[in-house]
């Protein structure tokens, strides 16, 4: 146990929910699949951002200057 209840609520539901399904991983994964879909409406949607790597610029630098060079 530690010495935070919450921690130990959440543990303890998650070894609830884990009992429930016989400890089987596609049972538990499927329950959270149903829960989702349940509570779509409740779901947040984030617009997904590209990530900005400058190196990823200088590669493709690299590849448009060689594509140029082989034509």
């Amino acid at each position: 146990m530690s010495k935070n209840p919450v921690i130990d609520e959440i543990r303890e539901a998650a070894h609830k929910l884990a009992k429930s399904c016989d400890y089987d991983v596609h049972r538990i994964a499927e329950h959270y699949r149903e829960v989702q879909e349940q509570y779509k409406d409740r779901i947040v949607h984030r617009p997904q951002i590209k990530p900005h790597f400058p190196e990823d610029e200088d590669t493709e630098d690299a590849r448009s200057a060689q594509k140029k060079s082989a034509a």
